[in-house]
């Protein structure tokens, strides 16, 4: 009774900035009306995806057609004509119906059964064709006759109308690589890495495994990859990142920053309230399906089944597995400032998109009051709740049971979770990309809800961040988002007004919002310092990691593609050169991810980046006696191996997600293998991701004079070796690459800093081999 008596009595008063008339009856008409027209375009929605690549003009054209040839007999359709009248004397239907009435019926039951038929035949050639990938390994302007008549195949099959999931149904599922394939792949990947007692051992480890339990699981593999919609990726989230119990700051989550070093405001509540209005936008395109999806080449179509959960989606702990879930109705976003978190109506009471001008009054309101109780003792006692993110994901599930089942903090934390994100108004600035990447990745122990399936952080000059939890989906979807958001305000400068406020709206956007409803939290004494000593576990933590964030001018890919080398296999053998000299001639087992999302629910695989022939050119480059053609001959060969190593993964011939889904197999069959144990161990002592750009294509060229601040540095992560670095690089134009390196302090062996002044010299000396 204690907690209910608390809701009445604590629960704040909610006042408008201008009436709403949400009680009228035209009001309560036009939230019916506009329900029933949400609910009206995803049916259709729902309809024309389930249609693709056909779609309803199909259909009424066929049954035109049809009773057209049934009604007017002609010579050369004679075959047909007869054939359709043959199918209404054997309806039963049609007997003693109207001439025309044979017809409707007749056209429209033999239209539908063509109609489905088209359907399922279409899709098949979709994925027969989307299978084919022969276009991957050859030259965009020398491909091969095959190809070409592949590709005219494909654009007269595909619907040139596509919304953002009608593809899903017509992409291929991904498959099992042959097991032999996939082991001397791997033994090929470790051989110049391990010692050579160690690599013979493992080696009679895996060809057991290959002649003995090994065919079994690859059976049990190919069984599922005939009936679900991908053999691995389901296991992948469960196994990888629900099941871990491990906290997931600088374990699991990731961070993305907003511009280099251009700011379109320096005001934090207007650019708080655009970032808000800009995600609202995309949800709204998620919502309608008019986001334009993913395209390669705009022909081959890729999977967009990760943008389904980028907003209102949470990780909810759980004792032994945690679980997504999704808010799709959530209108609504949680706000923190100072202790003190905040509901922020993102619609009005009619369901119309607030506008940034009125977004930012809210922003300034809760400035307002959150600075005005800062000081109280509810902002102290509620100051670290966001620590409970930062547990053990047991510990943080068995609180969740206790405290926030019943009473105010049940409502206020399913408030916070049914958001469609979070984001922090910081009192705080940073004069450079690392430290504020470093502080959006950790936060400060209570300003970051790292369970959200991203936690914006707002800083008090304006720059911003984003903190992404990572098992909803990978970094391409996320820098999509980013990317979308934070574009436009470049390139249209009518967003803000002059003196650095949103401006007014110039669309049908609601002008007024609801004044933002403080949570209210009851933080007894045994929560309470649970969260002070959460908080003190995490921050101990925070010191720990070394993050270095910087860009390369002296050169980028432009001078690459001139010299006819991938800038990706480059940047990679780069990396390796470096780690050789940072370690003191050591050579590292290499993670670099890519995408499969030219299948059907497709994740990442691993590139094993680190090659013999990576190690042959690094080895070349430090002996003095190697000539520079010789060099240049194998930093060719390196790239080359690189690139039709990277192709095979993302057409799904990698080693690791298959190495990954026998090991599921055998441990759900109670059987253990010692050469997967031993595989999948091997610590990743380098760690590599390529963050994209331009994936909204059209909109901007990159390589425009004055774009370089104006292009976003991407994100990274903490190593996911103790003793190793991680390292995130993006590519945003021709002169220009960015680098995000990490490692831990507590390691001897390992200085970003010292690891980027090596990158620097590395990159040079690779340059100076074309001079």
């Amino acid at each position: 009774m204690a907690e209910a008596r608390s809701a009445v009595v604590s629960e704040p008063k909610v006042e408008y900035f201008s009436s709403t008339g949400e009680n009228t009856w035209e009001s309560r008409l036009e939230r019916y009306r506009r329900s029933s027209m949400r609910n009206f375009f995803r049916t259709r929605n729902l309809i024309l995806n389930g249609l693709w690549p056909t779609s309803p003009w199909n259909l009424c054209t066929a049954v035109i057609g049809l009773s057209l040839i049934m009604s007017v007999e002609l010579s050369f359709l004679k075959p047909i004509h007869d054939a359709l009248w043959g199918v209404a004397k054997s309806l039963t239907v049609c007997e003693g119906l109207p001439r025309p009435s044979q017809v409707m019926i007749v056209s429209t039951t033999v239209g539908v059964v063509y109609f489905i038929v088209l359907i399922h035949f279409r899709r098949l050639m979709m994925r027969i064709l989307l299978s084919y990938r022969r276009w991957m390994y050859e030259p965009p302007r020398k491909q091969s006759s095959a190809t070409q008549l592949w590709g005219l195949l494909l654009r007269m099959i595909c619907s040139r109308h596509p919304t953002t999931y009608s593809q899903q149904l017509c992409l291929p599922r991904q498959p099992v690589p042959p097991l032999e394939a996939t082991i001397q792949k791997f033994l090929d990947s470790v051989e110049h890495v391990l010692a050579p007692e160690e690599f013979k051992k493992l080696e009679d480890q895996a060809r057991e495994f290959e002649g003995g339990l090994g065919s079994k699981m690859q059976k049990l593999l190919q069984l599922k990859s005939w009936w679900a919609s991908n053999y691995v990726s389901d296991w992948w989230e469960k196994y990888v990142y629900l099941s871990s119990r491990e906290p997931i700051p600088m374990y699991s989550n990731y961070y993305a920053l907003d511009f280099c070093s251009y700011q379109p405001t320096t005001i934090q509540a207007a650019r708080a309230a655009m970032f808000i209005h800009r995600e609202m936008i995309f949800k709204r395109e998620l919502e309608r399906e008019s986001l334009h999806p993913i395209w390669i080449r705009n022909t081959i179509p890729m999977c967009m089944s990760q943008y389904e959960r980028c907003l209102s989606t949470t990780r909810v702990p759980g004792e032994e597995c945690d679980e997504l879930v999704h808010h799709d109705n959530s209108k609504h976003i949680t706000v923190y400032r100072k202790g003190l978190f905040y509901k922020v109506d993102t619609h009005d009471a009619r369901g119309k998109v607030i506008s940034a001008a009125a977004i930012e009054k809210q922003i300034e309101w809760i400035l307002e009051d959150a600075d005005k109780r800062a000081d109280s003792d509810e902002a102290a006692r509620s100051r670290y709740l966001a620590a409970l993110t930062t547990m053990n994901r047991t510990e943080w599930a068995k609180l969740r049971s206790e405290f926030f089942t019943s009473g105010v903090n049940a409502l206020s934390l399913e408030i916070l979770e049914s958001s469609i994100f979070l984001l922090s108004l910081e009192t705080l600035t940073f004069p450079d990309m690392s430290s504020r990447a470093r502080y959006t990745l950790t936060g400060d122990g209570g300003n970051v809800w790292f369970d959200k399936s991203f936690h914006a952080v707002v800083f008090s000059d304006g720059k911003c961040g984003v903190n992404v939890e990572h098992s909803w989906g990978d970094a391409l979807v996320m820098a999509h988002m980013l990317e979308y958001c934070v574009m436009e305000e470049h390139l249209d400068l009518s967003l803000y007004t002059k003196d650095g406020h949103c401006a007014p709206p110039r669309s049908r956007e609601s002008l007024t919002g609801r004044q933002p409803q403080p949570l209210v939290w009851e933080v007894i004494d045994p929560l309470y310092k649970t969260l002070i000593d959460a908080r003190d576990v995490h921050l101990k933590k925070v010191p720990d990691l070394d993050l270095v964030v910087t860009h390369h001018d002296h050169y980028g890919k432009g001078f690459m593609k001139k010299v006819k080398l991938s800038p990706d296999g480059y940047i990679q053998t780069a990396l390796q050169l470096t780690y050789y000299r940072d370690s003191g001639g050591k050579f590292a087992l290499t993670y670099e991810s890519c995408a499969l999302r030219l299948y059907r629910e497709g994740r990442t695989e691993t590139v094993r980046s680190f090659t013999k022939e990576c190690k042959d050119f690094v080895l070349a480059m430090e002996d003095g006696s190697a000539s520079k053609e010789e060099k240049i001959r194998l930093l060719q060969r390196t790239i080359n191996n690189h690139q039709a190593m990277f192709r095979d993964c993302t057409n799904g011939r990698g080693v690791d997600r298959h190495l990954f889904a026998l090991y599921v197999a055998c441990k759900g069959s109670n059987l253990e293998s010692d050469f997967l144990k031993t595989a999948l161990s091997l610590p990743w002592t380098l760690s590599t991701s390529q963050t994209p750009q331009s994936q909204m294509l059209g909109r901007v060229n990159v390589n425009e004079p004055g774009y370089k601040d104006k292009s976003c540095p991407g994100g990274g992560f903490a190593p996911v070796s103790d003793s190793g670095y991680g390292v995130a690089y993006m590519i945003p134009e021709e002169t220009r690459i960015y680098f995000h390196v990490s490692s831990k302090h507590s390691c001897p062996n390992t200085n970003s800093q010292r690891f980027m002044d090596h990158l620097y010299k590395s990159l040079d000396d690779m340059r100076a081999l074309f001079e």
